[in-house]
């Protein structure tokens, strides 16, 4: 999983357009928040999946599990929603 988030976040390093060029396939800020956002998700999500089934989903680890996946998921969609707020332009 380690390597998906840094592939995922690597793309902070390249110089982007700021805003959507009509008719030119290009990745632009606001896209690229998007998908670090729900890529960053993913990873939490499987990670803490793993997490309980090493733990041979015993109830503590479980609910861990359940509940910070769901937490991902509600925050993920409010940082989509700043950052398509603060990027959009």
């Amino acid at each position: 999983l380690i390597p998906h988030a840094f592939l995922s976040l690597s793309s902070l390093i390249f110089h982007i357009e700021k805003e959507c060029v009509v008719g030119k396939p290009m990745i632009w800020q606001e896209f690229r928040a998007h998908n670090i956002i729900f890529g960053m998700r993913s990873i939490v999500c499987s990670a803490m999946a793993w997490l309980s089934i090493h733990h041979h989903h015993q109830p503590i680890w479980r609910h861990l599990a359940v509940y910070t996946s769901c937490f991902a998921v509600l925050a993920s969609s409010k940082s989509a929603d700043w950052a398509t707020h603060n990027l959009r332009h």
